[in-house]
């Protein structure tokens, strides 16, 4: 049905796009090509316009800690009660964990390197929102893979 409306709208705008008159039509069906270029630039942007009716919310869910070392938030399958991030290493196209299930207790809004030795450790304060007040959680996290080269499956 989607893809019967998208298509049905494209025709329908060239059809409108190329007449003279019907200026307001114009305006509405600019939509339509429009949103192939959003599709070219990014499709999961395009859904989530489509399904959602407002840009995705992307804040707090990635922080650079230096080095090419993340703190991404964790997906999970299923509704967690806590809000948990894993370690990562860029490494070009992939991605290497170090660390799953860091917590801070909170969403974290903001988050402040206190110390960061390559290779080593480091020491992150994340900042979140309490009521009406901002608070602060630090925590201490080694950068050394815990099994490097090891698969390993977590089950709750």
């Amino acid at each position: 049905m989607f893809l019967f409306f998208f298509c049905y709208g494209i025709i329908i705008s060239g059809i409108i796009l190329r007449n003279r008159g019907a200026i307001l039509l114009k305006i509405i069906y600019v939509l339509f090509p429009l949103s192939i270029a959003i599709f070219l630039y990014s499709p999961s942007l395009l859904f989530s316009l489509l399904a959602q009716q407002k840009l995705p919310d992307r804040t707090g869910t990635e922080f650079l800690i230096g080095n090419n070392y993340y703190l991404v938030k964790q997906q999970a399958m299923l509704a967690a009660t806590g809000i948990d991030y894993k370690l990562v290493q860029r490494r070009g196209k992939f991605n290497k964990t170090i660390k799953r299930d860091v917590s801070f207790g909170h969403p974290v809004d903001s988050i402040k390197v206190l110390t960061f030795e390559n290779e080593k450790q480091t020491v992150l304060r994340g900042y979140y929102k309490n009521k009406n007040s901002v608070d602060s959680t630090d925590v201490t996290e080694s950068l050394i893979a815990d099994n490097p080269g090891e698969i390993t499956v977590k089950h709750k």
